[in-house]
């Protein structure tokens, strides 16, 4: 497996090969992200909805927001979060690039460059997050649930499902689930290693 350094700069160079220039530039634009009722809190990150963009941004916390420990009860430095990061995004590009896959992600639209983080009252809290890991997806609507185990009530194929991620080399045990209107099915938070795996 990729050292996180590794994955972080083959990641970089695939968007920018796939994407192409245009896309780049807008993903590549610092954002001015705002901490307020709308974001999701997540384990290691937080999700910051761009409605006019229609897609989400996840943003990894540093060591600076809180403490966090491992599974071995060790606090989690920022490099097991750059880890994690780096994980989560490969796992989106083998998503994307496959077939039998695809669908069933949501769609991974590249990395973020982060100018600055800020709460409802304009204090700076870019000191609390690594800046430089984050990555879009498209923007998700539907009954939401953890694959395992909500995600049988979710999803009729569910075993075949889990069976074609893990072919693939992903990890799906602690991912989650959308059902949307449509019927189809999409998943987020997956990763090409565990935590404890890192």
């Amino acid at each position: 497996m990729r050292s996180a350094r590794a994955r972080n700069a083959y990641t970089r160079r695939t968007i920018s090969h796939r994407l192409g220039v245009d896309r780049m530039i807008a993903i590549n634009t610092p954002l001015d992200l705002i901490l307020d009722a709308s974001t999701k809190i997540g384990a290691y990150s937080r999700v910051f909805l761009d409605r006019p963009n229609n897609c989400v941004c996840k943003l990894f916390k540093s060591e600076g927001f809180a403490e966090l420990f491992g599974y071995d009860g060790e606090p989690l430095g920022d490099a097991k979060r750059r880890a994690i990061f780096g994980a989560e995004v490969e796992a989106y590009q083998i998503a994307g690039s496959s077939e039998e896959l695809r669908s069933l992600v949501a769609k991974y639209l590249g990395l973020c460059t982060i100018g600055s983080v800020r709460d409802a009252d304009g204090v700076d809290k870019s000191g609390a997050f690594l800046l430089d890991q984050c990555y879009a997806l498209e923007m998700l609507q539907g009954d939401e649930g953890k694959f395992d185990p909500q995600g049988k009530t979710l999803i009729q194929d569910w075993e075949d499902i889990r069976e074609k991620f893990e072919n693939a080399g992903i990890r799906v045990s602690d991912a989650s689930v959308f059902r949307l209107r449509d019927g189809s099915v999409k998943l987020i938070d997956i990763t090409t290693a565990n935590p404890w795996e890192l």
